[in-house]
Parts: structure tokens; C-alpha cells; sequence
């Protein structure tokens, strides 16, 4: 239960501080992706709907922080965690390398999965620089905060 709570106060202060410094210094990211990236972390630190719904609850906050459209990431959090609980184990992701590098993939795969839905829900011209930009930074950071983490969760790795 602690794991839980501590894992959904950093996926908090991500997304603070995704919303609020970052946009400063890279414009371009128009979705936070460090949240995502703690995903993995979520989903291990516990089994049944609490992490869903700590998911969901931040789907809604970067829902509400982006441009996109509404239920999007609320949709993708929480089915992507619930997904993640039946895959990923805390002895899966036994070291820091593993938790760095499942997060790094998960905030991509996300950060493509929302911007092609959002894409579709609501068409406007693309971006390519501003996508790229926005992946690699996202991955970047959700790694190495997931993975400091983990760190904090579980300091034997």
C-alpha cells in the first residue's frame, strides 16, 4: 500500500512539474509522458483496481492540463495500467536499468497512442519536429524518473 501511495505522489509531482517547468523550456510537448512512464511501476506496486483507478485520476489531470480532447488519456492510463498489472511483476522490473527502460517504452508507446487518437478526434496539421522532440524528451525523463523511483520503493536495486 505504501508503494502505491508513493508511486502515485511522484506520478503527481511529474505531472506538475511536466505542466509547469518543461512547457517553459520545450514548448513543443503539448502532453505530459512522465506519468506514463510510471505506469509500469503503478501497475507492479499493487494488484486490484487501486492502481486503475490512481491511473484513471491522472489520465484526468493530464486530460485536463492538455490541449487534446477530453477522455483520451483517461482511457489510455487506466487501460494500459489495468494491461500492465496482468504482465509486469516488482521482480520483473528488478533493476533500475529494467524500470528506466520499461518506462522509456511506455511513455512512447503512449506518447504515440494519445497523439494518433487525438490526431483523429480532433485533425489539424502535424508536427513531425514537435512529435519528435515530444517522444524523445517524454521517454527520456519518464526513464530516469521512474527510475529514481524505484529507487525510493526499493532500494535494493
Amino acid at each position: 500500500m505504501l508503494r502505491l501511495l508513493v508511486v502515485g505522489v511522484a506520478s503527481y509531482l511529474a505531472l506538475v512539474a511536466e505542466t509547469t517547468c518543461l512547457r517553459e523550456l520545450l514548448p513543443e510537448m503539448s502532453a505530459p509522458l512522465c506519468v506514463w512512464g510510471l505506469l509500469p511501476l503503478l501497475a507492479a506496486s499493487s494488484n486490484g483496481a487501486g492502481p486503475v483507478l490512481i491511473a484513471a485520476g491522472l489520465g484526468l489531470l493530464v486530460d485536463a492540463s492538455g490541449p487534446g480532447p477530453l477522455g483520451v488519456a483517461v482511457c489510455i492510463s487506466s487501460a494500459t495500467t489495468s494491461l500492465l498489472q496482468r504482465f509486469v511483476s516488482l521482480d520483473s522490473l528488478s533493476s533500475t536499468v529494467r524500470v528506466g527502460l520499461m518506462s522509456s517504452a511506455t511513455a512512447t508507446l503512449l506518447g504515440m497512442a494519445s497523439f494518433v487518437a487525438s490526431s483523429l478526434l480532433t485533425p489539424g496539421p502535424v508536427e513531425p519536429s514537435a512529435l519528435f522532440w515530444q517522444l524523445g524528451a517524454g521517454a527520456l525523463l519518464a526513464g530516469t524518473w521512474s527510475a529514481a523511483v524505484s529507487r525510493v520503493i526499493s532500494p535494493r536495486h
